[in-house]
């Protein structure tokens, strides 16, 4: 029968197609299983590329890091240039852009204007020299802390600024707890800032700093601001403690023995003074267990060239409202390397491992208190200690 023929051609040629068909789309699934066996060679090997360049620059990163910890300036060295430094800051005249900048500074702060032309001595303080450079300090009957014992014995924090000089310098550095001006004006006087902006909210402290940038021919150069830093800009209640660099800010109304003082977010201060946060380099923060206060209004400096020096002590961080392992984790979210100053280990670690390095503090109560150097680019890490 014709048409039942035809209907079998039609069905053969069908099947015809079908296996053709077939038959290529296995080729085709040949060839993609191929490519893709192709593709994660290649990416095995970029891989083993990178890891090689990673090792490769690791091991650069670290031998210049030994090369900088060799050429770190030796503590003696600093105790002898300091002096020699300061007496040339004196007898020089200070450059136009000091001078202007200094009058600049005046006319828009009644506290420093009303300190510089006061004249007379201030009551209730004792002066010393340190290394050449002349520090008057409050002092009352009740006052035995130990920093005005190492005031008394000629003491500045040498060792520290030794230690992070090949890092913590700029054009601009922030003083932020600046008490008389133990960190900010020998940091001016060694050249490691053009120019320091230092807060420092206690009256008396705060007059002393006032007195000590003009004795040590520093106006112009370190600008002393009487303002308190924190997440928010008002005023806040400063409560005065016993001993010299123990006061500390609450936010409570309620506390007796306090004052109250101007608030500023760190972003907003630095604006009202016109500098660029560009310009910043280094970050000093002493503030008495408010410094998450102070991080949580810094987000214009949070940067990969500014270094920060900030203090933590387990015992006091919680009168900010933080828990010291909530503190951690806020500086683990802002910055990626630490070095702890003053522990047990002075190595670069990441701050994934903050908690665990601080252990001796916060579990073992070792010690009271360490120094955290913080930086927000990523580097070469040592191995495991």
């Amino acid at each position: 029968m014709p048409g039942l023929r035809a209907h079998v051609q039609r069905l053969e040629r069908l099947e015809r197609r079908a296996l053709d068909l077939e038959s290529k789309l296995d080729e085709a699934r040949e060839a993609l299983h191929e490519e893709r066996r192709r593709s994660r060679k290649a990416q095995q090997v970029l891989r083993g590329e990178a890891r090689a360049r990673r090792r490769e620059f690791a091991e650069i990163m670290r031998a210049r890091i030994e090369r900088v910890r060799r050429r770190i300036a030796r503590v003696d060295v600093i105790e002898a240039l300091l002096p020699v430094r300061q007496r040339a800051l004196v007898s020089a005249s200070a450059t136009a852009a000091g001078r202007v900048r200094a009058a600049q500074f005046e006319a828009t702060s009644e506290s420093y204007a009303a300190i510089r032309h006061a004249g007379a001595a201030l009551e209730g303080t004792a002066a010393v020299d340190c290394y050449g450079m002349s520090f008057e300090f409050p002092v009352n009957e009740h006052d035995s802390g130990s920093l005005v014992a190492r005031l008394r014995g000629g003491w500045l924090p040498v060792r520290d600024i030794a230690a992070l000089r090949n890092i913590a310098f700029g054009p601009v550095m922030l003083d932020i707890g600046a008490n008389v001006g133990t960190t900010a004006l020998p940091r001016a006087v060694m050249g490691d800032a053009q120019l320091v902006l230092a807060a420092e909210p206690d009256p008396s402290n705060y007059a002393c700093l006032v007195r000590n940038v003009i004795a040590n021919g520093l106006e112009g150069v370190v600008l002393p601001d009487r303002v308190a830093l924190s997440d928010r800009s008002g005023d806040s209640l400063l409560v005065h403690g016993t001993h010299m660099g123990t006061h500390h800010l609450t936010d409570s109304d309620h506390r007796a023995g306090g004052t109250r003082v101007r608030t500023m977010t760190l972003d907003a201060w630095i604006d009202s003074h016109n500098v660029d946060a560009a310009s910043v380099g280094f970050i000093k923060c002493d503030t008495q267990g408010w410094e998450p206060k102070v991080l949580a209004g810094a987000k214009s400096v949070l940067h990969p060239h500014v270094v920060w020096q900030l203090e933590f002590h387990p015992g006091i961080i919680r009168r900010s409202g933080v828990r010291p392992v909530e503190f951690l984790r806020m500086l683990e979210q802002r910055f990626s390397s630490f070095i702890d100053l003053h522990g047990q280990s002075n190595e670069l670690r990441p701050t994934s491992r903050l908690a665990e390095a601080l252990e001796y503090l916060i579990v073992r109560h070792e010690q009271v208190y360490t120094d955290l150097i913080l930086l927000s680019v990523p580097l070469p890490m040592r191995s495991a200690d």
